[in-house]
């Protein structure tokens, strides 16, 4: 559904929050204003309900880190990293 957005550039980090019947995932746009509503009508025409679309920015340094940082991590190291990216996002 994300993908066919026009403007949605790309959609990573889709988690399954089954236990509440919940599913997260980050959409990168382009620039372009509308592509929020864009996002919210295509959502409802599947029938999903959205229960936030939040915009976030990156800065410079997040950028050049998240282009230079080649290191593999283990899946502990990933699930850590998730559960302090998700306590980050409720505070």
């Amino acid at each position: 559904m994300l993908w066919s957005v026009q403007g949605v550039q790309r959609v990573s980090e889709i988690v399954d929050l089954s236990y509440n019947n919940l599913v997260r995932a980050r959409v990168e746009v382009d620039s372009d204003p509308q592509v929020a509503e864009r996002i919210f009508e295509a959502a409802s025409e599947a029938g999903v309900v959205l229960r936030e679309l939040r915009a976030e920015s990156a800065s410079l340094e997040d950028v050049f880190a998240e282009l230079t940082t080649t290191e593999v991590m283990s899946e502990a190291e990933a699930q850590a990293l998730k559960t302090v990216r998700e306590q980050k996002e409720k505070s």
